[in-house]
């Protein structure tokens, strides 16, 4: 049974939970979302553009990034999702209204009918090595809440490791990732760690959780799997903060799969 499985079971099995979803420019990909969720959850859309909708609510509103953060963090609702909302609005007043500065993105793939987790994957995150360890904490949680545990952890830097000497580039993420690899090594007993290089093709057969040296490399790789390669993707849950808001690709076409990964993480984080 795969992830997707998995969620739609536990959407059909347990009782409705409140979820804000913000619509941007693609506001009908957001709406035939929802439709083809009806009786999953109470769903609340947040917009800037004109729109109605006579199966959920609808918040027409002038700052809708505000308003779908102002939702989660007052409990009017238990999730949200970004849904075609742009990025960087909604990722400064998530950081704004909870008061974090990392926002700990791990993203979810369906990849060979099993979960993988990749991170970092904002253009911004896991450029310290801290952060990368925090990230992986936060992947292991994560899994926790879903019910697959994290038994592999593959590091994935720039260039094969007999390639050091070629560039220094290359050799900063090399050496950044070896260190990295001793460190949850000691950090998590019963983890397996190894570190593949570039070798990423090889490093996602092998790999429950997948951490590139920074969020550009991730983002790079997931939106190919996902946006070019048809690879399933339910969106990336922001660890950094206790509620659960699931972030989104715009160019997805639909958002049904990051709808029920909020509803399972919420319904975990509430059964807590």
């Amino acid at each position: 049974m795969g992830l997707s499985d998995v969620l739609w079971e536990r959407a059909r099995s347990f009782p409705k939970i409140r979820i804000g979803v913000g619509a941007g420019v693609d506001v009908n990909s957001v709406v035939k979302s929802i439709e083809a969720l009806r009786g999953v959850a109470d769903f609340t859309i947040v917009s800037n553009r004109g729109l109605s909708c006579d199966f959920c609510k609808v918040l027409v509103c002038d700052c809708p990034e505000e308003v779908l953060v102002d939702l989660l963090w007052s409990g009017e609702v238990d999730a949200c999702v970004r849904g075609s909302l742009g990025a960087r609005s909604v990722l400064e007043c998530l950081r704004k209204r909870f008061s974090v500065s990392e926002l700990l993105r791990v993203s979810i793939l369906e990849f060979d009918s099993r979960p993988l987790l990749v991170a970092p994957v904002g253009v911004d995150e896991g450029f310290s090595f801290e952060e990368k360890v925090r990230l992986v904490e936060a992947g292991v949680r994560l899994c926790g809440e879903l019910g697959f545990p994290v038994k592999r952890v593959g590091l994935v830097s720039c260039g094969r490791l007999e390639d050091v000497g070629r560039c220094e580039y290359v050799d900063e993420s090399i050496a950044e990732l070896e260190l990295l690899k001793h460190k949850l090594i000691e950090k998590f007993s019963g983890l397996e760690v190894a570190h593949w290089g570039i070798v990423v093709e090889e490093a996602v057969k092998s790999s429950d959780l997948l951490v590139f040296w920074n969020g550009v490399l991730g983002n790079l790789f997931v939106r190919c799997l996902a946006l070019l390669c048809g690879v399933r993707s339910f969106g990336a849950p922001i660890m950094g903060i206790e509620k659960v808001f699931v972030d989104t690709f715009r160019g997805r076409g639909g958002f049904i799969d990051a709808l029920l990964l909020a509803k399972a993480l919420a319904l975990a984080r509430l059964s807590k």
